[in-house]
């Protein structure tokens, strides 16, 4: 039995796959220009992107929540802030100093009223006042609640807004990437089409030693039938 010997070869291209090839490689080369544009531009406008620093954010707004979450507890326990009630203090002063306590002393001081008189004057007025206190104090408490809720539902639409801004400065280089990448695909399914035409041209054909003829004739015949794609 003589020494065997093993070729390959490759299927010539058709006319047809050679227009083919032709206008799949000058598409690829026309259309590379507009795919660098769009990345160019997606680089140019990373520079412009809003990125704050979110642990510092973070803190803040949790800090800031924590506050409001103490205010309200405290409020619950019907402690308003102090500043709160002091000014509500010096109110309810002004308004007995200015309106009828100073009305009711002027008049028992001219002889008007006697001393018994506005002593009964003056006990139905505080009991009036203190009415309006109590009155007072339940829509205080509530308009500082409101007020807590309204601090917190800001904190919250800040933090969002930010987040809203980062990702809205980023979506103009996301835009640009993604149109760049929706271009190249097409790039890809050409350069895969040429890749897969040209796996199937190649064969194998054996000859020589025992059988080689009988067995270089099969391979040859097989491979060629395979190859036609």
């Amino acid at each position: 039995m003589g020494k065997s010997k093993t070729e390959y070869h490759e299927r010539p291209l058709s006319p047809e796959e050679r227009q083919l090839y032709a206008q799949q490689v000058q598409y690829m080369q026309t259309i590379q220009p507009g795919i660098d544009a769009l990345i160019a531009k997606g680089m140019s406008n990373i520079k412009k992107t809003y990125d704050p620093d979110w642990g510092k954010v973070f803190d803040t707004y949790s800090s800031n929540i924590q506050d409001i979450l103490d205010r309200q507890a405290n409020l619950l326990d019907g402690n308003l802030p102090s500043q709160w009630q002091t000014a509500r203090q010096n109110y309810y002063n002004r308004l007995y100093e200015n309106t009828m306590g100073q009305g009711l002393q002027q008049m028992a001081k001219n002889g008007v009223v006697g001393s018994s008189r506005m002593n009964t004057a003056t006990n139905d007025w505080q009991k009036n006042l203190s009415a309006q206190m109590s009155k007072d104090y339940t829509n205080d408490v509530n308009l500082y609640n409101n007020l807590l809720n309204t601090r917190e539902s800001w904190l919250q639409n800040g933090f969002n807004t930010q987040a809203q801004a980062a990702e809205q400065s980023r979506r103009q280089a996301t835009d640009y990437f993604n149109a760049a990448r929706g271009t190249q695909q097409s790039n890809t399914a050409a350069l895969s089409a040429i890749g897969n035409n040209e796996n199937g041209r190649g064969y194998l054909t054996q000859s020589g030693g025992g059988f080689g003829n009988l067995l270089g004739g099969l391979v040859d015949m097989g491979s060629s039938f395979f190859g036609r794609r």
